[in-house]
């Protein structure tokens, strides 16, 4: 799963996967939305994930991910 995924990157990196951020936009995003420190569902993603999401960003179309990163203070 992409969960599992994030735990053995965060493992292998050596990073706390509550310092991870996960961005999603479909219901198989959503244990790694809940499993990462703070999960991202992007803004035309399924409603479901938009409430279990820690943060709504704007669509990929419409610069969701600089939008959040910068919302984020990543960039």
């Amino acid at each position: 799963t992409k969960a599992a995924g994030c735990r053995r990157m965060c493992d292998v990196l050596g990073v706390d996967l509550k310092d991870c951020y996960a961005f999603g936009d479909s219901m198989n995003d959503e244990a790694m939305l809940k499993e990462c420190g703070t999960g991202i569902c992007m803004g035309n993603g399924d409603p479901r994930l938009k409430a279990a999401a820690d943060h709504v960003t704007s669509a990929i179309d419409e610069d969701g991910l600089i939008r959040a990163f910068t919302y984020f203070g990543l960039l």
